[in-house]
């Protein structure tokens, strides 16, 4: 997976359990739980739409209020205190039956509609509605949709990324027992080698690097022990001749550097050379690659153990001043000639 579809699959599965775990702020009152909502010289109280018509009397620090409060339609009952700090809400006579609450969710101390009686001051009377019977109780059915539907897509996402995850561990090099096994995984994977069916273990595993991993280091990455077959000049480890002493850093899936110990074993380096020629005149009949004996005759006097690192300048340059082209950054680049 590239890394937008993977940050799409994160971000889908965050959503969805958001939804999950916030199912409950899309539920309504019910009228069991009335919701209290107060300001510095407003009272809302939401008892439910049962409640619509019910008058209550409202006594501040400053008297009573001239008129009965009524619960509008919505269930909502709405006070201006006008500023007073304690108040006390009664329900008086109403033309319009009160709903009791159900016998198992009354206090001993529960407040009965009555037009003399009141509360404490600065509490609120909480009125809990009853279900009429024949009427089934249970949970709205929205939040009930949301919550399956955003259960659903969450389960869905973290799905994708363990099928994707486990795309990603298909390619493990110590599981492949050899050239053959390496380049059938390759083919499975969609990754194109250039060497074809000659390609080895060392070359696939290059292949799926620049495949599959190489564009998303986007972080400073370095990545050490690379193949000996992409990596002529680097000596082999002692632990593990497959791969060599060579490490690489990568900073917006670009490489900056690289880095390792030189190879001054003369007899391994030739073997090397002599297989690179052959493979070579292999792919190209009409090249003259030919071995650097020179080179070689080099190495036979003698190398002290040497390591190198190159750092491109030049890209870094191009980092630091967001430059989309190294000819941006280059003193003296090649021009093309006048036509």
């Amino acid at each position: 997976m590239t890394i937008q579809r993977r940050l799409r699959v994160t971000l889908l599965t965050a959503l969805c359990l958001a939804m999950c775990l916030c199912t409950t702020a899309f539920a309504d009152t019910d009228g069991t739980e009335p919701k209290i909502t107060q300001q510095p010289d407003q009272l809302v109280l939401q008892l439910g739409t049962r409640w619509a018509g019910v008058e209550f009397e409202l006594r501040t620090d400053a008297g009573v209020f001239p008129a009965p409060i009524v619960v509008d339609e919505t269930g909502v009952l709405t006070m201006d205190l006008g500023g007073s700090t304690t108040y006390t809400l009664s329900c008086i006579n109403s033309t319009v039956p009160i709903p009791d609450p159900p016998a198992e969710q009354v206090p001993d101390t529960q407040q009965q509609p009555d037009s003399s009686a009141q509360q404490p001051s600065g509490q609120v009377q909480q009125p809990q509605e009853q279900v009429p019977a024949g009427e089934p109780a249970g949970v709205p059915i929205a939040p009930m949709v949301v919550f399956f539907v955003g259960l659903a897509c969450g389960i869905g996402g973290l799905v994708a990324l363990y099928f994707a995850k486990r795309r990603r561990q298909q390619a493990d090099y110590d599981e492949w027992a050899d050239d053959a096994a390496a380049r059938e995984c390759a083919k499975k994977l969609g990754a194109e080698v250039e060497e074809g069916e000659k390609a080895t273990k060392g070359h696939v595993l290059s292949a799926l690097f620049e495949a599959f991993v190489e564009d998303k280091l986007v972080q400073p990455t370095i990545i050490y022990d690379y193949p000996v077959e992409n990596s002529p000049l680097a000596k082999r480890k002692p632990s593990d001749p497959a791969f060599t002493e060579r490490f690489e850093y990568f900073i917006c899936s670009k490489e900056f550097g690289n880095a390792f110990s030189e190879l001054n074993d003369p007899i391994d380096q030739k073997e090397r050379f002599v297989k690179q020629v052959r493979e070579k005149r292999a792919q190209e009949p009409g090249c003259n690659a030919q071995v650097d004996e020179d080179f070689i005759a080099a190495l036979e006097y003698g190398l002290p153990p040497t390591g190198g690192l190159g750092m491109g300048v030049d890209r870094l340059v191009m980092l630091l001043t967001d430059s989309p082209t190294i000819r941006d950054v280059i003193l003296f680049p090649t021009m093309k000639p006048k036509k």
